[in-house]
């Protein structure tokens, strides 16, 4: 994956989303929670969508400044969907 592809190709991030919808069982989780290894697609309140994965209380992602780094789920974080990966137990 082109790095920074959800913030400068939207064309590329959506198959990348798209990419991971294939290759990993999930469902769209419509229940308001968040689970550790869900997928989160967000709209910032101002500029681009990013995808960030949910860990125990915090949110992992990447940035161009810090690289991987975790986050606080922010009020100004617009979520747009969210995926449930559905085969986490077979993780290691």
């Amino acid at each position: 994956m082109p790095f920074n592809t959800g913030l400068d190709d939207r064309r590329a991030a959506v198959a990348v989303v798209g990419m991971l919808c294939r290759r990993y069982p999930h469902v769209v989780a419509r229940d308001g929670l968040l689970y550790p290894g869900d997928v989160l697609v967000a709209r910032r309140v101002a500029g681009p969508g990013h995808v960030y994965i949910a860990g125990s209380g915090q949110l992992w992602h990447a940035d161009r400044a810090t690289g991987v780094t975790r986050t606080a789920l922010a009020a100004s974080l617009n979520v747009m969907r969210v995926y449930r990966l559905q085969d986490k137990h077979l993780w290691q």
